[in-house]
């Protein structure tokens, strides 16, 4: 094994603890820094390169490759660039404008439908209350007027 071989497996090695180093502290950038390191590592491990050819030809290679394979990785996982979804259904927002306006409508029928249908029932109902509470509120004026040191007789 020659020195650059030797090198190369040294650099492989040292790529990996650094990976894992950088899983087992989340540090994203310590992962990248070593995955880079083990493959520069293998190339020159397996084609005998120096440290400058091998990084010459790592970047070669992310230059002609790149670009499509992370295009082919995106389209294969279905990673793409979403259009916001109003943009996707313009039809749902016409649906729910459409919608509140006959609710709206509905409501307003509602409420007229309901103050104009009062049955005889309902409204000597709703008048036995009000005189209900009117005599209460007479009640509570004409126990204000008491003084205070004069209980009523009932007591």
């Amino acid at each position: 094994m020659n020195q650059i071989t030797w090198q190369g497996k040294l650099r492989q090695i040292r790529g990996e603890v650094k990976r894992e180093w950088g899983k087992f502290t989340h540090n994203d950038r310590n992962r990248i820094e070593g995955e880079f390191d083990r493959m520069l590592g293998q190339i020159q491990q397996q084609y005998g390169y120096t440290r400058e050819r091998a990084l010459n030809e790592l970047e070669r290679y992310w230059q002609d490759y790149g670009k499509p394979a992370q295009a082919a990785v995106s389209e294969k996982i279905g990673i793409q660039k979403r259009k916001p979804l109003a943009s996707r259904l313009p039809w749902l927002g016409v649906a729910i404008a459409v919608l509140g306006v006959v609710a709206y409508l509905a409501k307003l029928q509602w409420d007229r439908q309901s103050a104009i249908d009062l049955s005889p029932f309902e409204k000597k109902r709703k008048e036995s209350i009000r005189q209900e509470n009117e005599r209460d509120r007479v009640d509570e004026q004409s126990w204000e007027s008491f003084p205070a040191s004069d209980p009523p007789a009932s007591w």
